[in-house]
Parts: structure tokens; sequence; C-alpha cells
């Protein structure tokens, strides 16, 4: 990871991964993949991604632009 000063603030550079809500879409990318040739895996998938949430989604996330822009996000 890298922080980068920026006027008026800062930046992390993170790997994807790092937070839990880039490791949960990415379980369900790979359990929709699964999903046609492996559905017992692809269930699976699906299991561990959502073993990484405790309590209401972005409760943690200050209101703001961010917190609007994953909320708005499609859910499927």
């Amino acid at each position: 990871m890298r922080l980068h000063a920026h006027a008026p603030g800062y930046r992390l550079d993170a790997p994807i991964d790092c937070a839990d809500v880039d490791r949960f879409r990415l379980g369900c990318t790979e359990a929709e993949e699964l999903r046609e040739r492996a559905p017992a895996r692809a269930a699976h998938r699906y299991r561990e991604a959502l073993g990484l949430w405790r309590g209401p989604a972005l409760q943690d996330v200050p209101a703001g632009p961010i917190r609007d822009r994953e909320a708005a996000r499609p859910r499927r």
C-alpha cells in the first residue's frame, strides 16, 4: 500500500483485495462464472463472500460520495 498526499487530502493505493467490499465483489464474480458448470462450487463461493459481512453493508463508511456511489450500484 502507498499513501499519497494530494491537496486537500490523501489517496491510499491499496491492492484490490485489501477491502472487504472488493473481496465480496470478487467472490460474487467468481461464483457467477461457476454457476452453470459447477453449481455446488458457486454456492460455496457465494457463502464465502456473504460470510465477509457483519451487519448492514457500508455501515462504517461515513455518509458522502463514496457511500452514495456504492449504495447506488445495481445489486444482483
